[in-house]
């Protein structure tokens, strides 16, 4: 193989290769990851009625985030932010992803900061995709 035609191979490879990393993302995924974005901002911002407004209204924590979220919101100033998302897949109705979120309190009572590691289970309402329901995986204390 000449050199010529071996740097053409080697640049061909790496452009079929560059290309693959974008290829066409799954709008599934594009439109949970948005939830989860827009859930952490809500959290961040205190925004009670956008924090509810990512929760199925038939979710089995519906009740105890619109009764909880309030007082933390008072008495609390936690930063949120998240860490990761990973898309897992879709099963007829439901949708799941796996997130990283962490919370450092910047005032309020003893609070624990923490990196929380769980498991979301998304359902559609209205053509929405909106949290379903959670599992806690795991929880990284961080040194304050």
């Amino acid at each position: 193989m000449t050199p010529k035609i071996y740097w053409l191979f080697a640049i061909a490879l790496s452009i079929a290769c560059v290309s693959s990393c974008y290829a066409e993302a799954d709008p599934t995924a594009e439109a949970i990851k948005s939830v989860a974005e827009r859930t952490v901002a809500a959290l961040q911002e205190e925004d009670l009625d956008a924090a509810i407004s990512t929760i199925h209204s038939q979710s089995p924590t519906v009740l105890l985030s619109k009764k909880s979220l309030p007082d933390l919101f008072e008495n609390y100033d936690i930063n949120t932010e998240l860490l990761s998302f990973a898309y897992i897949g879709q099963n007829e109705d439901y949708a799941v992803a796996r997130t990283k979120t962490r919370y450092i309190k910047a005032s309020g009572p003893f609070f624990q900061n923490q990196e929380v590691d769980t498991i979301t289970v998304y359902r559609q309402e209205n053509g929405d995709w909106k949290v379903w329901n959670q599992i806690h995986l795991n929880s990284k204390y961080l040194n304050e």
